[in-house]
């Protein structure tokens, strides 16, 4: 009887306890931000080469107390995402996700949403881009991936970047293609999660060693260089062998993003290849870690940055400053626009022999 008096006195507390957490009362929001940041401005991987913020005018104590003062003043779960989506502005890293249930967030206009973010380095507005629908795309692509208005061009969504599907893509196209575009635009996550996937990929078109490092953060400083990777890129999969020499153009865009760039930073090891766009790449070359928040709500954020080395072995980094295409798009980009001009521009491109000498 004791022993159920027990188990039944300690049950309420766990259930109250519970209660608390996934519910937090008004009063409540500024501790749940408090063990969050804490936690977060020991990882985050803030300091360097962040050309977004003035490091000389705002530091991470600063921040925390700027938004210590909001989550206190938060009465419930949508002003308590404000304060969490204001913090990802104020630190212009579109890199940070929340990830918030979908019962708050059908509630919730978000005041600083990804489209904030679409700026060069210097703060200037990247301009709205037509990118065609898969509607759209039919009528330029058939259904093996050759462009309907010159079958000698093939075309390859990046969803199809992945080792159970790339080789069947390149088998059944090889027939015409002499060229290819590679389109590696859109806000889906790439096939391709880790430097293995990057390299396999990448021996469909070329051979070369790519060495990778990996830095990781500590207090917001990129202090420990945790590894450094020499990785062979050699031939994969049953395709033809025109396509490790053919002509390839990459079209990126501020979408590109991840392991995409990764792909990115391997493919400009090939020749009789160019990329174009209309900016910069995402620059989110960094390994994300995920955690929760004490309400349940989870969050993720860069905490290593990768890099590698080019031809005369110095150390290139595009964490936050992305790659940045060989060509960009000579159209003016509008609201207006009825077609996809990167599209139309790599296919002008591949037929400019001179751009791939």
């Amino acid at each position: 009887m004791i022993i159920f008096r027990f188990f039944l006195f300690f049950s309420f507390i766990f259930f109250f306890q519970c209660l608390f957490l996934f519910h937090p009362k008004e009063d409540n929001y500024a501790l749940i931000f408090d063990k969050f940041f804490n936690h977060f401005r020991y990882r985050y991987a803030y300091a360097a080469n962040v050309p977004r913020i003035d490091e000389k005018t705002t530091t991470m104590e600063q921040i925390y107390q700027d938004f210590q003062e909001k989550a206190k003043s938060a009465s419930d779960n949508k002003a308590f995402m404000e304060v969490l989506a204001g913090l990802k502005y104020r630190l212009f890293d579109p890199s940070i996700e929340f990830s918030f249930p979908d019962s708050y967030v059908s509630n919730f206009a978000n005041p600083y949403s990804d489209s904030l973010f679409r700026k060069d380095v210097k703060g200037k507005e990247l301009a709205a881009y037509k990118v065609m629908t898969d509607e759209e795309m039919k009528k330029r692509v058939n259904d093996k991936n050759v462009v309907i208005a010159d079958d000698s061009i093939g075309y390859i969504a990046k969803k199809y970047l992945s080792t159970d599907k790339i080789d069947d893509v390149l088998q059944n196209m090889q027939s015409t293609v002499n060229s290819l575009i590679i389109d590696l635009r859109g806000n889906e996550d790439s096939p391709m999660s880790s430097l293995n996937d990057v390299t396999d990929i990448s021996g469909r078109f070329f051979s070369a060693e790519v060495q990778f490092g990996e830095q990781e953060s500590r207090l917001g400083i990129f202090n420990f260089e945790v590894e450094t990777t020499s990785l062979k890129v050699t031939r994969k999969g049953t395709s033809s062998e025109k396509f490790r020499h053919m002509k390839i153009v990459l079209l990126v865009n501020y979408t590109t993003r991840k392991f995409d760039e990764l792909f990115l930073m391997a493919m400009k090891k090939r020749r009789r290849l160019i990329m174009i766009g209309g900016s910069a790449t995402f620059g989110s070359i960094s390994k994300q870690a995920t955690n929760i928040l004490a309400n349940g709500w989870k969050y993720s954020y860069p905490v290593s940055k990768y890099f590698f080395f080019d031809e005369v072995g110095a150390k290139v980094n595009y964490f936050r400053v992305g790659i940045t295409p060989r060509l960009n798009a000579v159209h003016v980009y509008t609201k207006e626009s009825t077609q996809d001009e990167d599209f139309e521009s790599a296919i002008s491109a591949i037929n400019n022999e001179s751009l791939f000498e």
